[in-house]
C-alpha cells in the first residue's frame, strides 16, 4: 500500500546538494512530487533530517533553482546512494514546472505507450 500523500513522477534532472560551507555534491533526480524527490549520488555523507541546500535543474534548461530540503532516508544501491528528500523551500512556480514535466513523462510511459 502506498504511504505517500502525493504521487511521484519520473523526472531525471541534474541536482546538487551541499551545506553553505562545503563543495557541491552532484547527482540526478529520479522522481519528483509535491513535497519530495529521490536523488542518486556517487557520494552522500550528509546527516539525515538536517537541512541541506539544493540546486535543481529546470527541465530543458541549464538553469538551476536553489531550494532547501532534508534527506529523510538513504540507501546504497548498485554502488550509488539513493536519497529521499523532503522539500522545505522551493519556488512554487518552478515546482509546478517540474511537476508538469514529470506528469508529461508519466503520461508518455503509462498511457501513450500502452
Amino acid at each position: 500500500m502506498e504511504r505517500r500523500k502525493f504521487m511521484r513522477f519520473p523526472v531525471e534532472l541534474k541536482i546538487e546538494t551541499g551545506k553553505e560551507d562545503s563543495r557541491n555534491n552532484p547527482g540526478l533526480t529520479k522522481n519528483f512530487s509535491h513535497d519530495g524527490l529521490r536523488g542518486v549520488f556517487e557520494e552522500f555523507d550528509f546527516v539525515l533530517n538536517s537541512p541541506l541546500r539544493l540546486k535543481i535543474q529546470i527541465p530543458n534548461s541549464d538553469i538551476f533553482i536553489p531550494a532547501s530540503a532534508e534527506p529523510a532516508w538513504k540507501r546504497l544501491l548498485d554502488g550509488k546512494w539513493n536519497v529521499g528528500f523532503r522539500l522545505k523551500e522551493f519556488p512554487p512556480a518552478r515546482k509546478a514546472e517540474i511537476l508538469e514535466y514529470g506528469y508529461n513523462n508519466w503520461i508518455k510511459e503509462n498511457i501513450l505507450s500502452a
